[in-house]
């Protein structure tokens, strides 16, 4: 049987369906390492002074020994001794990240199709993989502090193409409230307050977009001291002008919208 590890919040492991006894900080820590290091040896230096950052045990060796041993004896976990390290076979386990950025990746093949019905709903199923951030609780070290910001990162792209999706199939009545929602917990993210304006205006809300337009133009002025981008005040302008709804979205395009499936580092 293969383990289940799951990284998309906080941190645990699977066997069957079992959860597996992955017990205390520098146990999940371990296997995470191990996991992300998607087969390679991980140097046992490395290990030690990631899972000890600040103060190293009197003996490192043995601390480290003990805590691969503890690990061990969780069903499922098969971790082998090489030369200088550890390392844990990928063929031994999946994780719901690659699952996640499998998702994305076929979101955008069937969008560069031109199935964005079907798109967009692998993209919510990748994003309905998320329980919180990546490595909730780990974010001491620091590896795996950067994994979770590519993670999120990753996160972020694949949300806010699945809103443009959204946009582009006429469904801005069931993404407004939230956008709304999205600009109020990232205000300096121009691309949501581009979608809430679509959106607004797509629903017959064109006073409501500009005053959208007005509230962000505020954010950024006062938080950053800038204007907002050339793209944001574009929109702006064609809601003045009372271009068709249509003209605001980023669909067609000649090419995939899609960004989540880039620069990936599977897991």
């Amino acid at each position: 049987m293969v383990l289940d590890v799951f990284v998309l919040g906080s941190m645990r492991a699977t066997l069957d369906g079992q959860g597996q006894r992955v017990r205390g900080d520098k146990q999940r820590a371990l296997l995470a390492l191990l996991v992300l290091a998607q087969g390679r040896e991980v140097p046992a230096k490395q290990l030690i002074a990631e899972l000890w950052p600040a103060t190293a045990p009197r003996n490192p060796g043995h601390a480290l020994q003990a805590q691969v041993s503890r690990l061990r004896s969780a069903p499922g976990v098969e971790i082998d001794f090489l030369d200088h390290g550890y390392r844990v076979d990928p063929a031994t386990f999946h994780t719901d990240a690659t699952r996640f950025e499998d998702l994305c990746e076929q979101a955008g093949w069937l969008l560069a199709e031109g199935a964005r019905a079907e798109s967009a709903e692998c993209l919510r199923e990748a994003l309905g993989l998320w329980r919180g951030d990546a490595f909730e609780g780990l974010h001491e070290i620091v590896a795996l502090q950067l994994e979770s910001a590519r993670l999120a990162r990753l996160r972020q792209a694949a949300l806010s193409d699945r809103v443009d999706l959204d946009l582009a199939m006429g469904r801005a009545s069931a993404v407004v409230d939230e956008l709304h929602v999205l600009v109020g917990e990232q205000p300096l993210l121009e691309r949501h307050w581009s979608q809430l304006l679509t959106a607004l205006y797509a629903t017959g809300k064109a006073p409501q977009a500009l005053d959208a337009f007005s509230r962000a133009r505020e954010v950024f002025v006062d938080r950053l001291g800038v204007e907002p981008s050339g793209e944001l005040r574009a929109l702006h302008l064609k809601i003045l002008r009372e271009e068709p709804p249509a003209a605001l979205l980023r669909f067609p395009v000649e090419t995939p919208v899609l960004s989540a499936g880039r620069g990936r580092h599977r897991m």
